[in-house]
């Protein structure tokens, strides 16, 4: 090989990895979102009108759990509750 074809595989193997680290990244920041709607979605659907009482970490951890556990279908039900009602 000479030296342009080794640049060239180096400048392409480069690149793959870039792309994966990128498809990582975006996962992680898909992951997170759903994160952050689903304890809102909890809250607005499950824990909507109620007071909790206990220590602040249990409450999150709680609506937390139930939220990545539920969202995927608390989420629809709370945009159709904010739709319809407000």
């Amino acid at each position: 090989m000479n030296r342009k074809q080794q640049v060239a595989r180096a400048e392409f193997c480069v690149a793959v990895y870039l792309r994966k680290v990128g498809e990582k990244k975006m996962e992680m920041v898909v992951f997170i979102v759903y994160c952050v709607l689903s304890y809102w979605v909890v809250g607005q659907t499950i824990y909507a009108n109620k007071i909790q009482i206990g220590s602040m970490k249990d409450i999150f951890l709680t609506r937390f759990v139930l939220g990545v556990l539920l969202g995927l279908i608390l989420i629809p039900v709370a945009i159709l509750k904010k739709l319809c009602i407000h």
